[in-house]
């Protein structure tokens, strides 16, 4: 084999070391790369916990200046209302003193009509004298129409004739009739008469108008328990009720109220 000349040994080992130049630039390339890579990573996470850490920081010191605000605001009363109303202390002295002014400039309600000042003495004596006789025959009609009712209601309630439910009716009324004759007021007596009984004010009305109506009429309360109509519906059934709801299913877009009405009254009734 020849041997190269100097010139090309020259110019061999002159492309070996810029080829092994070119590769120490590429691995030094390579490894700054890593580097940054590596450097920017730590930072981002150096930044982010440091920017974590003053976030929880001002989040916490914001709390709880606010809670400190909260715990120096004084509790407001309740009876306070939200929302002003113009009821203020001022408005109503404001008010006041606006219809004391106005009342300065009006007349009193005695102007607007004229006082009789004729002698009328005797006449009124007179009428006093027969309105007190008057009162007095009706006191007494009362009493003795009171005593007829009570009367009567005892015996209705020795007659054992009557349900529970209208003896107890009877008894409230008994005792309401009882109370008032003996100068009790009409509401007064009913309310402690359903009191007694366990109910309420509705309970007082209703001992009230069983009496004026017993007065009255001489009618005594009766009891509708157990004697409204029992009622069956045709819905019932599960043959009517499973044509209906076939109809529907095959006329859902364009059925109505009557369409369904004379549907059952022409076609599924009939067949019952």
């Amino acid at each position: 084999m020849p041997q190269l000349s100097k010139r090309k040994l020259q110019l061999k080992k002159s492309r070996e070391i810029r080829k092994a130049k070119r590769q120490r630039n590429a691995n030094n390339e390579t490894n700054n790369e890593t580097n940054n890579e590596t450097n920017n990573e730590v930072n981002n996470e150096v930044n982010n916990e440091a920017n974590n850490k003053a976030n929880n920081k001002a989040n916490n010191e914001a709390n709880n200046a606010f809670k400190r605000l909260l715990q120096a605001v004084p509790e407001v009363s309740t009876y306070r209302p939200l929302v002003y109303v113009g009821n203020s202390k001022r408005s109503r002295r404001r008010r006041r003193q606006i219809q004391r002014e106005a009342a300065v400039r009006t007349s009193k309600l005695e102007s607007f009509w004229s006082q009789v000042t004729t002698d009328v003495s005797s006449s009124s004596s007179d009428n006093n004298s027969e309105t007190e006789s008057e009162s007095t025959s009706e006191i007494e009609d009362n009493v003795n129409l009171y005593n007829l009712a009570i009367e009567q209601l005892e015996n209705e309630v020795k007659s054992n004739s009557h349900n529970e439910i209208e003896s107890a009716h009877l008894n409230a009324m008994l005792s309401y009739l009882r109370l008032v004759k003996c100068g009790e007021g009409k509401t007064k007596a009913s309310v402690t008469v359903a009191k007694a009984t366990g109910k309420n004010i509705y309970r007082a009305r209703s001992i009230r108008a069983w009496t004026s109506n017993y007065l009255q009429n001489g009618t005594l309360p009766v009891s509708r328990q157990g004697k409204h109509p029992k009622t069956w519906s045709f819905l019932w059934d599960d043959d009517v009720l499973l044509q209906i709801k076939s109809f529907l299913r095959l006329n859902k877009w364009c059925v109505s109220s009557k369409d369904l009405t004379n549907y059952v009254n022409d076609e599924v009734l009939p067949k019952l």
